[in-house]
């Protein structure tokens, strides 16, 4: 919803002739949707995997759920960039905290998961699975 009422704003402002939007480049964006998809593939292989050899519907079901709100704020992060050669940043940031806001919410459905963490970089191997924290997903 923040998604919606930052690129209503940034439209008006854009028909006045605003020019203190910041644009930023495409491809760091790209680069950061394309990061989190790749982290977010990892995690739901990993609960797919964990939950198969130790049942725990009620938790499975809050973890898939949880991914999916990712997976959904992912795409209107990606949807504020299609098109442009640039991204105005206050509908990328926008929509960038409603996308940390879900994988925030997603970690928390995973905590206490033996094998699944929250580190630096995003590992995977026999003892688990390691993902990013929220913050690392940026432009900056």
């Amino acid at each position: 919803m923040k998604f919606l009422y930052a690129l209503s704003v940034v439209f008006l402002l854009s028909l006045t002739g605003c020019s203190f939007l910041r644009a930023l480049p495409l491809e760091k964006v790209v680069a950061v949707v394309q990061d989190a998809t790749l982290i977010l593939d990892q995690v739901e292989s990993f609960v797919g995997t964990y939950f198969k050899a130790h049942p725990a519907p009620d938790k499975e079901r809050q973890a898939i759920d949880a991914i999916q709100r990712a997976r959904a704020a992912l795409v209107a992060t990606q949807r504020a960039a299609d098109g442009f050669g640039a991204v105005v940043e206050g509908a990328y940031l926008a929509s960038l905290a409603d996308f940390r806001e879900a994988y925030e919410a997603m970690l928390k459905a995973l905590e206490g998961v033996p094998g699944f963490a929250v580190g630096e970089g995003l590992r995977s191997g026999p003892d688990g699975l390691v993902v990013p924290p929220p913050r690392a997903l940026s432009v900056e």
